[in-house]
């Protein structure tokens, strides 16, 4: 346990912007997080919402995947995070979209 006081502009609050700022380096985050969770046998479950958040922010900031080969992605993770992205990336259009009226 640890006491931390929580600040208006901290980083809980500007979570998005960074994502924003940097992108790629997000991504390449979620596709880190999605190989621990495949090598240390997450639930199906874990895998699939990181699987989906992947391709869901992979195709809202049109990147293409230049990352080590070995964080593969097996190829039911791709279908699944494929099919269960919209739900991502329709809430990082909405972000982008209120970023843009700003």
């Amino acid at each position: 346990y640890y006491v931390a006081e929580y600040m208006p502009d901290g980083y809980t609050n500007q979570g998005m912007s960074l994502f924003f700022r940097n992108p790629q380096g997000y991504l390449y985050s979620i596709k880190q997080n999605l190989y621990v969770a495949i090598k240390n046998g997450y639930s199906f479950r874990t895998k699939c919402a990181l699987s989906a958040n992947y391709y869901a922010w992979k195709r809202i900031n049109k990147i293409k995947d230049k990352f080590k080969t070995e964080y593969k992605i097996p190829f039911i993770y791709k279908v699944f995070g494929t099919l269960f992205s919209s739900k991502f990336y329709h809430n990082y259009k909405k972000e982008v979209k209120n970023r843009q009226l700003k």
